[in-house]
């Protein structure tokens, strides 16, 4: 499990609003950082496994 912020940047993310929430803003220029991180891991499951 990992936590990607998506808050935008210079934002409290402590005030802001949580996961489920109407009002909740999403900074989508942070997203390409989580899907390479999820490829890497993907990509080095495929080469060592579960070790």
């Amino acid at each position: 499990m990992f936590f990607l912020g998506v808050a935008h940047e210079g934002d409290d993310w402590s005030q802001c609003c949580g996961l489920h929430s109407s009002r909740m803003m999403v900074d989508e220029a942070v997203l390409p950082r989580g899907a390479a991180f999820l490829a890497g891991c993907a990509t080095r499951f495929l080469e060592q496994g579960w070790s």
